[in-house]
């Protein structure tokens, strides 16, 4: 028959285990303050954002239908861009497919 303090321990065992798991830190406020009330131009984005998701927490991704954009990227205009939230870099994407009717 186990002893009370054997028992103890195997009870003990589990909690040490999940104690040396690491924890997700909160997620931050942005460290840009702008103006109450008013829009302030931080960079160009390439597109028309037709579609905008965020990839991972420091990249935004913005894809277009296809038209004629100014920046150009593999003979054609652009028609998606990626925007490092950190730097403010933007950089085009070259899209292959006219994005008009994703869902």
């Amino acid at each position: 028959m186990a002893t009370p303090t054997f028992l103890l321990s195997l009870a003990v065992i589990p909690l040490l285990v999940c104690s040396q798991t690491t924890s997700i830190p909160a997620p931050g406020q942005p460290t840009r303050v702008g103006v109450l009330g008013q829009f302030e131009v931080i960079g160009e984005s390439l597109v028309s954002a037709q579609q905008l998701f965020l990839g991972t927490e420091n990249d935004v991704f913005l894809i277009d239908k296809v038209e004629n954009n100014p920046t150009r990227i593999g003979g054609h205009p652009t028609w998606a861009s990626g925007w490092t939230l950190d730097s403010n870099a933007q950089r085009p994407m070259d899209a292959i497919t006219n994005s008009f009717c994703a869902v």
